[in-house]
């Protein structure tokens, strides 16, 4: 009788210790995908604020046709691949701080430069053109929902 009650206190006891090992390496497993989504998550927020451009200055000058059926995404593949921005994932989000209903992303061509960081890209990619003539696409309403706008 003695040694089964010997056995079952060691199965008891090595059933504890798996099941206390099992929990530390969970909780090991969380605190590395938490610390791996931190720095992640504060490389992309920080890249937001504090993208640079591709080129230093003079850099060079970049020819890029906005079309008006262009989405977001398509804007920011296009800019990255003609070497304009570094990340296209970061463009869409500046573009969400940078750009609204009443200050949109005017199609037309544009000379773009690889030494200018996103907001002077959107400085010069949402100024209203000011003749027919500055913008190669159709005549759009900067108000698309709405009859007209002052």
């Amino acid at each position: 009788m003695n040694n089964v009650n010997k056995t079952d206190n060691m199965n008891s006891l090595t059933r504890h210790i798996g099941l206390f090992s099992g929990r530390i390496f969970i909780y090991i497993v969380v605190i590395v995908l938490f610390y791996v989504g931190a720095s992640m998550a504060y490389r992309f927020g920080y890249s937001v604020f504090h993208e640079k451009a591709v080129d230093k200055a003079p850099g060079k000058d970049i020819e890029v046709i906005i079309t008006p059926d262009m989405s977001d995404g398509e804007l920011a593949s296009l800019l990255q691949s003609k070497g304009v921005i570094r990340n296209d994932a970061v463009f869409r989000f500046q573009e969400l701080l940078y750009t609204s209903k009443r200050k949109p992303v005017y199609p037309g061509n544009y000379t773009l430069n690889s030494s200018w960081n996103c907001e002077q890209i959107f400085e010069v990619i949402t100024k209203e053109p000011e003749s027919v003539e500055e913008t190669t696409a159709l005549a759009v309403s900067p108000y698309p929902d709405e009859e007209e706008q002052p």
